[in-house]
């Protein structure tokens, strides 16, 4: 009885380490909706502007894609985000991702490096720094962006 019992324990444990289950890959590839957004720039250590849009600012116009080939686009339907839209191409590097954005009828490349902060198969949050410039005054602008995918 010990034996049987031994031998039906043994048949289970093998079924379930046979089943198979399908593991989803963790990848930037496909599209991604913005769910908030978060600005902040600084001068002189000090901040002078914050913009931060939660869930309910956003729809499914707002929205960036990452294709196999190394393009994508984004959108988005906030006009204080308007910079955001573009075609670009893009470069992965975990934990990086870089845009290479084409503006102004391609007569203008942008690069913008974004650091991933988390990524799931349904969340990414990616952030960045940038030092700039204006009229001989530096400023640096950080953002965090939260995108689900669609």
């Amino acid at each position: 009885m010990r034996y049987k019992a031994f031998l039906a324990m043994m048949v289970i444990c093998l079924l379930a380490a046979c089943s198979k289950r399908t593991v989803q890959p963790v990848t930037i590839l496909g599209k991604w909706q913005m769910k908030s957004y978060t600005q902040k720039i600084f001068k002189d250590d000090a901040l002078i502007s914050s913009i931060a849009l939660g869930d309910g600012n956003f729809t499914t116009a707002d929205y960036i894609i990452f294709n196999a080939d190394g393009t994508g686009g984004a959108s988005t339907s906030r006009p204080e985000l308007d910079y955001f839209k573009s075609n670009f191409n893009f470069v992965y590097d975990d934990p990086t991702i870089t845009l290479i954005q084409y503006q102004n009828g391609g007569n203008t490349t942008v690069t913008t490096k974004y650091t991933i902060d988390s990524i799931s198969t349904t969340s990414l949050t990616v952030y960045t720094s940038a030092n700039y410039i204006v009229e001989g005054v530096e400023y640096v602008k950080n953002e965090t962006i939260v995108f689900v995918k669609i």
